[in-house]
């Protein structure tokens, strides 16, 4: 009886040195990356951003998801938050309510029936990302949502959330276009 080692004899001396290559050529990827100053990609966070307005609130995923709610409407001096969406079927809209939800705008549908029946609209919805810049900029207590590519200096970010794992190529996507269109 032969044993598998006798029989693919070249396999397993080769394997070590197709690691070897297969090392050496990622290390010289990596290394003309960096020496082009490309920095190692790190996932893309979602930039939850405010106005002048907002920013010396301390926000957490629980507060900000109860501003998005609607069950928290005013900050501790009696000023209202304006939550701002975008709409429902933005690839952006889908990461920001799988992190802060996890569930998807459309499974929320439920809900917002019902606190629109108890008076409570649910948040605005702005069509562009640049509309939601703006959009904060402008309106005193606004909160909206970018990729952290996307920040623009008018802004601050008063709380980062992971980009959820199925989303990160469409996160990619975005900061691409981001970048193209500067």
């Amino acid at each position: 009886m032969l044993g598998s080692a006798s029989l693919f004899p070249r396999i397993r001396r080769a394997r070590p040195f197709a690691q070897a290559c297969a090392t050496a050529l990622l290390a010289t990827a990596l290394g003309m990356a960096t020496r082009a100053g490309a920095a190692p990609a790190e996932p893309a966070q979602i930039a939850v951003i405010a106005g002048d307005a907002v920013v010396a609130a301390r926000f957490d995923g629980d507060a900000l998801g109860a501003i998005f709610r609607r069950r928290i409407m005013l900050d501790a001096a009696g000023r209202p938050y304006i939550p701002v969406n975008l709409p429902p079927a933005h690839p952006l809209r889908r990461m920001f309510s799988e992190a802060l939800f996890a569930m998807q705008p459309e499974d929320m549908d439920a809900y917002w029936n019902e606190q629109y029946f108890q008076g409570i609209s649910p948040p605005y919805v702005v069509a562009s990302i640049d509309a939601m810049v703006r959009f904060v900029t402008a309106t005193p207590g606004a909160i909206g949502y970018v990729l952290d590519c996307q920040v623009a200096t008018s802004v601050t970010v008063v709380l980062r959330l992971p980009v959820p794992a199925a989303f990160r190529s469409a996160a990619a996507a975005l900061c691409a276009g981001s970048a193209a269109a500067r």
